[in-house]
Formats: C-alpha cells, structure tokens, sequence
C-alpha cells in the first residue's frame, strides 16, 4: 500500500501515518512498516507544483 503524508518534521509525517492507518484500517502501530521516507526541499516543492499546473 503507498501513502504520502507531508509535514514540517519527518516524525510529524511518520506520526500522521500511524493515526491514518490505526483509524482507518485498525492497524497497530508495531505491524506498520515504514520502506521509505523522502525529504524535500521548498524549491523541489514549488518546481513540482508549478510543472504539474502546466
């Protein structure tokens, strides 16, 4: 299953994740696996919003 959470902090996103996944398909919180994080910066961000407008 692929989910994007987006937040200032990357324990912010990871925490979104646990009370999405826990709310919506009673998963605990040991059982989830996290295979990968991204972090990007505010230019990457803004390039990606512009170009997808386009």
């Amino acid at each position: 299953m692929y989910r994007e959470y987006r937040d200032t902090t990357v324990t912010g996103a990871v925490t979104q994740c646990y009370r999405d996944m826990g709310a919506r398909h009673r998963a605990q919180a040991h059982r989830i696996q996290v295979s990968h994080l991204r972090i990007f910066i505010f230019e990457e961000i803004y390039l990606y919003s512009v170009e997808a407008n386009i």
